[in-house]
């Protein structure tokens, strides 16, 4: 990057700014519009070119804004007019000075540039830890979320004994349909009325149907990757029990009404 030294008339004082803080198209000795520290301030060119002898030079510049030089200028020194002593002129930069100043200027360039790589992955790095956080949250919402997945073989024996499922697995053998069915029986016992429900209106009794359930998967041994579809067949033969009970009900109903019709009018089908 490329500065410059500016003299700034309203303090009679110096500086050296960023080129791209002087006003575009303004040449050395130009009076002209200045940024300086957040501000805008009217500057005069000095001299533009590297950091370092921008700096240098700085320490030259008189109180009239003047660059005072003691390098030796055979153009500004008059025809008539000796030159000065050997000891006042001062020698130009020697080749290794000029290849020093070049690199001083690529490695600030270069060193910008890293800069700004760095600024870059560091936003990166904390939008990737942002995006890491909110999946790792949306992860144990999920989890926490599923369902807890009952022990294998971890079965509370409390509408049936294991003796009585285990007899029941061994009646029925391999028709699973007919062990659900069997089960149900056992089950409810305590309350048939329930089992006038489908299975899945079954709110009251919610703990039995799960029983009914984890007995069919353990003592068939059921894979996991099957279990919904078995238990899916078992439902339906359960509400099918359910519906042929209906309609032998509403059967019955309908006979009553046949024999007594004057009665129809108090007759209540909770069937219907």
């Amino acid at each position: 990057m490329s500065f410059a030294l500016i003299f700034f008339p309203h303090s009679r004082t110096s500086d050296v700014v960023p080129s791209p803080s002087v006003a575009q198209g303004a040449q050395t000795g130009d009076t002209t519009r200045v940024r300086w520290q957040g501000r805008n301030y009217k500057g005069k060119v000095l001299y533009t070119g590297p950091k370092e002898i921008c700096e240098m030079k700085a320490q030259c510049v008189s109180a009239d804004g003047e660059l005072i030089e003691d390098v030796f200028d055979v153009s500004s020194v008059p025809a008539d007019q000796a030159p000065r002593s050997e000891a006042q002129v001062e020698q130009s930069p020697s080749p290794s000075e000029r290849e020093l100043i070049m690199r001083i200027t690529r490695i600030e360039e270069e060193l910008s540039l890293v800069k700004n790589m760095v600024i870059q992955m560091s936003i990166t790095l904390s939008s990737l830890a942002e995006r890491s956080l909110r999946s790792e949250q949306m992860d144990r919402e999920v989890l926490r979320r599923l369902p807890a997945k009952p022990a294998e073989g971890n079965i509370d024996y409390v509408y049936a004994s294991a003796k009585e499922v285990a007899e029941l697995r061994v009646l029925k053998e391999s028709n699973k349909n007919h062990f659900v069915l069997a089960m149900e029986k056992l089950v409810y016992r305590d309350d048939p009325r329930e089992m006038e429900l489908p299975v899945d209106s079954r709110e009251l009794t919610k703990d039995r149907v799960i029983f009914i359930n984890r007995c069919l998967l353990k003592y068939y041994n059921v894979p996991e990757s099957a279990s919904e579809e078995v238990w899916r067949k078992a439902k339906d033969a359960l509400n099918s029990r359910v519906r042929r009970l209906r309609k032998t009900v509403r059967e019955e109903q309908a006979a009553q009404r046949a024999a007594r019709p004057e009665d129809d009018i108090f007759d209540l089908n909770i069937y219907d």
